[in-house]
């Protein structure tokens, strides 16, 4: 699945059907297009001119247009079979199973720049099958490979700036427990990191590993294993997990240990999230999610302001203390675990003094959502301490306040 923002379409490929289906916003159906034998990997060009889609039973890369919703041309591989594609350093590479009988997964490349298509087959062989292909817009120049659903499972980087891909490192088992079974991969925003969706026992987690060197950077928790992964631009991460009893779908402020959001589909009991079915829209203003049932696959359009979490505030306070005595606040913002580094609330004091309010700066929030402040108050009376957090991208603004008798 891939989503074209500038006209509001989502892609979908399925391999049974040998189609491509083509839907607005709202997933009702735009198009549905017919001869794509084994359609399987899509990849979104980065003008959004085009969207290719690997045809692993033709030997094929299709070129569909986004504006006119047909097939503009089919590029042949010569032999392999594309199963996975991801735009890299000005080309369109493929993850593929060529003839090696002991390693057939390999990796090609398609320059479409010139007057020909240029084709590039064996730059990143030694993978047991065709290996799934990641790659994002801020590291124009990486490419991201990982081998599904194998025990243990591996991954790879490769550096593409040359025109060929150089192996920057490649891990089997990867991760501080071990990793099976790949089954997703997207890249970061920022183009640094990148994360597989995969089992990890005996946590269930989205692990981040770093693009280049392949080192462990970190993980989100998820109640259940994760088959499918996107980020959005703005580096929030989406994890649809598998056979969940109760939430399918869990959204992760970068950088958080605890997820903003998680959503119940509602699934029926024969339903589950299947392997790269979740993708966001680049505003992140909604997410698509596809379910598969016992003879069909259903698409999930999910909006209204997903991925920002309403934000509850709570304060702990003494109810008098003595002047000139040191008294301390503390307080928690929810949901826990999301706030990261960097973020703070605005302390303002109001007493007998300062009835239009004293500023009592900013207090650095912890990552759990904790934070604390002391004050030291001279004269009797009254002082409330109000307590504003500002929101950001993924929490709404909130304030706040708590009162505290000051005697003699």
């Amino acid at each position: 699945m891939v989503v074209e923002s500038s006209r509001q379409r989502v892609f979908l490929s399925d391999p049974t059907g040998d189609s491509v289906l083509v839907t607005d916003y709202e997933g009702q159906p735009v198009a549905h297009l017919t001869g794509m034998p084994g359609a399987s990997g899509l990849a979104l060009s980065p003008d959004s001119r085009t969207v290719y889609v690997a045809l692993r039973d033709a030997d094929a890369i299709a070129a569909i247009d986004t504006g006119t919703l047909v097939e503009a041309a089919r590029y042949a591989t010569e032999g392999s079979t594309p199963v996975s594609l991801a735009p890299a350093g000005g080309k369109i590479w493929f993850g593929y199973n060529g003839d090696d009988p002991l390693a057939p997964g390999d990796i090609g490349s398609l320059d479409l720049s010139g007057a020909q298509p240029v084709l590039q087959t064996g730059q990143g062989g030694n993978w047991h099958s065709a290996p799934l292909l990641a790659s994002a817009p801020a590291a124009p120049d990486r490419l991201v490979a990982g081998e599904k659903n194998l025990a243990p499972a591996s991954i790879g980087s490769y550096d593409v700036s040359t025109g060929t891909a150089q192996l920057l490192g490649k891990q089997r088992d990867f991760g501080p427990d071990g990793s099976d079974y790949l089954t997703d991969l997207a890249v970061s925003a920022d183009g640094e990191s990148f994360v597989p969706a995969t089992d990890v026992f005996p946590e269930t987690q989205v692990q981040v590993f770093d693009i280049d060197d392949l080192s462990f950077r970190g993980a989100y928790p998820t109640p259940a294993r994760a088959n499918s992964v996107d980020i959005a631009p703005d580096g929030t991460v989406a994890a649809g997990t598998y056979l969940s009893d109760g939430d399918d779908l869990h959204v992760f402020k970068p950088g958080a240990y605890a997820p903003l959001q998680s959503v119940d589909l509602d699934l029926d009991p024969s339903s589950y999230l299947p392997p790269r079915g979740v993708a966001w829209v680049p505003d992140r203003s909604r997410i698509f999610v596809v379910s598969r049932g016992a003879d069909n696959f259903s698409l999930h359009a999910l909006d209204g302001g997903f991925g920002t979490a309403q934000t509850a505030l709570t304060l702990d306070a003494p109810d008098t203390s003595k002047k000139n005595r040191e008294l301390t606040v503390t307080g928690a913002l929810a949901p826990a675990g999301t706030f990261g580094p960097g973020s703070a609330v605005t302390v303002t004091r109001y007493d007998n003094g300062h009835p239009e309010g004293f500023p009592g700066g900013s207090v650095t929030v912890d990552d759990n959502g904790t934070f604390s402040f002391t004050d030291r108050p001279g004269e009797p009376g009254p002082v409330t301490y109000e307590v504003s957090y500002a929101g950001d991208d993924w929490h709404t603004p909130i304030s706040g306040d708590a009162t505290v008798e000051i005697t003699g």
